[in-house]
């Protein structure tokens, strides 16, 4: 894990200036441009809900149905972030950010659909049982990876590749991703809950509606970086080993 995680931050800083611009354009600005001037979520209808899955449900119905243009616009800019920042971080040589972005830009729905149909996946393996769904996550992790790299031009293809290439490190990389993700939510939260106060202090429900956006623009950012980072890390330690028809262990 030490390894992937020192890969991950040697891949992030070798083009730290371009990939920055890149998520800050289409990750950070749409996320923070919907917190400001996006439909709001229905907060106290939520918080009214019997159960959690009510909860949920009226969170989820909120999104298809008040926000989905928004979380349509949102997810295929975030899909580019992903793809072009995968493309910059997996190749060796040198490469512009024009030229990733003109690879990435026709694969933006092939990478969409690539999403939903591993998040449904995910989410069923979650659901039924939640050891399987865990295990998912490590196996399709690769997945947008081996699309972004030029080796695979299909979501199903690339999910294929992406479950033969973890069949070893499957539940590394699971925990790998995971642990990531759970430091910079929490950190991400506690930002949340710091601005959104400060802003409140300074303008009211306005002041935190805007820290409370802010700082969530920031997490999806940094999200995104990471995510990027560490597909591209685990992917270049997978893809340096020899070509011998056995599954090799990433070395977490």
């Amino acid at each position: 894990m030490a390894r992937a995680w020192s890969d991950t931050l040697r891949l992030i800083n070798r083009d730290r200036d371009l990939i920055y611009t890149i998520a800050a354009v289409f990750v950070f600005l749409p996320a923070l441009i919907f917190s400001w001037v996006g439909p709001q979520i229905p907060i106290q209808q939520i918080e009214q809900s019997a159960t959690t899955m009510d909860k949920v449900a009226a969170l989820g119905g909120f999104y298809w149905k008040d926000a989905w243009p928004w979380m349509l616009g949102i997810s295929l800019l975030s899909v580019l972030a992903q793809l072009t920042l995968i493309r910059m971080m997996v190749r060796d040589d040198s490469m512009t950010t024009s030229d990733a972005l003109r690879f990435a830009m026709p694969i933006v729905p092939i990478g969409l659909i690539l999403q939903v149909i591993s998040y449904m996946l995910i989410a069923g393996g979650l659901l039924a049982v939640i050891l399987p769904g865990i295990l998912l996550i490590g196996r399709f992790f690769l997945a947008p990876a081996y699309l972004a790299s030029g080796r695979e031009r299909g979501a199903i293809a690339s999910l294929i590749a992406s479950w033969r290439a973890t069949l070893v490190g499957g539940w590394s990389i699971a925990g790998f991703f995971l642990l990531v993700m759970l430091a910079a939510y929490l950190v991400g939260m506690l930002a949340q809950g710091l601005f959104g106060s400060f802003g409140k202090l300074v303008a009211g429900d306005d002041g935190s509606r805007l820290g409370f956006g802010l700082a969530g623009a920031v997490l999806s950012m940094a999200f995104a970086i990471l995510s990027a980072g560490m597909r591209a890390a685990v992917f270049r330690q997978l893809d340096t080993a020899p070509t011998t028809g056995t599954p090799v262990n990433p070395g977490f």
